[in-house]
């Protein structure tokens, strides 16, 4: 199974498009807040989850949602209210407590992968800089792949 997890886009929908296409066949793709009006642009060809950000003012997307694919399940969330920037307990408490091994969140703007108190935490950075990442499953354990797009436009 492979996940495109995408974050930050901040306006740049064109941006999303061009991820989705260079990131190849996946089975869904999760967007982790702060650019909920760019998945309008995304084509609806897989399902499509997302929270809101921080700068997602009055959008009616969940702050976190417990995603189930594939037999894996996702802890998708911003981060902001987990106090990500300060670190990642908080939200790998959530992910336990929902029953998730995997969280995957924003906010950071900095991709990264991590195992917090048994969490894998997956932040694949910002997408308004071309950032993105693909999470694939191997002998039930996920791995990160962090890509960033070929070329950016200006």
């Amino acid at each position: 199974m492979r996940v495109l997890l995408i974050s930050d886009s901040h306006g740049r929908g064109d941006l999303l498009c061009r991820i989705l296409a260079e990131a190849g066949p996946v089975d869904a793709v999760l967007h982790a807040g702060d650019g909920k009006g760019d998945l309008e642009r995304v084509p609806a060809c897989v399902p499509l989850y997302a929270v809101r950000g921080n700068c997602d003012g009055f959008s009616g997307a969940p702050l976190a949602q417990t995603v189930r694919i594939g037999g894996q399940c996702m802890y998708l969330t911003h981060g902001h209210a987990h106090g990500v920037k300060g670190g990642l307990y908080a939200l790998a408490q959530a992910a336990n407590a929902a029953g998730c091994p995997v969280a995957c969140y924003g906010h950071t703007h900095i991709a990264a992968s991590r195992e917090v108190e048994g969490v894998t935490c997956i932040n694949p950075g910002a997408a308004r800089s071309g950032q993105y990442a693909i999470v694939e499953w191997e002998q039930g354990h996920p791995r990160a792949i962090f890509k960033k797009l070929a070329r950016m436009p200006e």
